[in-house]
């Protein structure tokens, strides 16, 4: 495969991936190890699975439960 030209700035589907900004030579190698040739592969280029992060806690307060406080709180006694 012959390099684009200097004069030649359009990247395709079709760009073979050592033509891509921020792969070089020893990226390239790498990532057609894994069987990706062209842009069109890192793009079609799909995680196996995904684990998603839990939803934010909704609760009332800073506490867990609302209206409780600490139990060194409550335990506190007044001299």
């Amino acid at each position: 495969m012959s390099e684009p030209s200097s004069s030649e700035s359009t990247l395709t589907l079709t760009t073979p991936i050592q033509y891509l900004p921020g792969v070089g030579p020893a990226r390239a190698t790498k990532l057609r190890k894994l069987g990706l040739r062209i842009a069109r592969d890192i793009l079609f280029l799909f995680p196996r699975n995904h684990t998603f992060p839990p939803p934010p806690y909704q609760g009332r307060g800073f506490y867990p439960k609302a209206n409780r406080r600490p139990s060194s709180a409550r335990s506190r006694t007044l001299s």
